[in-house]
């Protein structure tokens, strides 16, 4: 029979190779295509998570920016456990996006 603190060890160790998690998003019509990702930085310059959409849009914590327009140190500014409790927040709220001309608009903004 193993230990506990083995147990714990074990836990500890497999809990640091987690890099991402799936927030399933069920509002209709789209529900599953649209969850949301909450990612680990993977570049080795910073150990931030950031909410992802399906678009690669980051959640800033009051709207939904392009990857590209933002640093890293913007995209991935949560820790994971504020990353997790933003993204099952915000996930009941999060729609499909409306396609515009420029891309897509994402209407969910700070009062949600």
């Amino acid at each position: 029979m193993a230990d506990h603190a083995y147990i714990q060890r074990l836990s500890a160790e497999l809990d640091a190779l987690i890099s991402e998690f799936r927030i399933p998003c069920l509002t209709p019509p789209y529900q599953r295509l649209t969850d949301l990702r909450v990612v680990r930085r993977d570049d080795g310059h910073g150990d931030g998570w950031a909410v992802l959409d399906h678009d690669n849009h980051a959640w800033t914590g009051t709207a939904w920016q392009p990857l590209a327009a933002l640093s890293a140190s913007d995209t991935y500014h949560y820790d994971r456990d504020t990353a997790l409790n933003e993204a099952f927040r915000i996930a009941p709220l999060h729609p499909q996006p409306a396609k515009t001309p420029t891309g897509y608009a994402h209407p969910l903004t700070q009062e949600h």
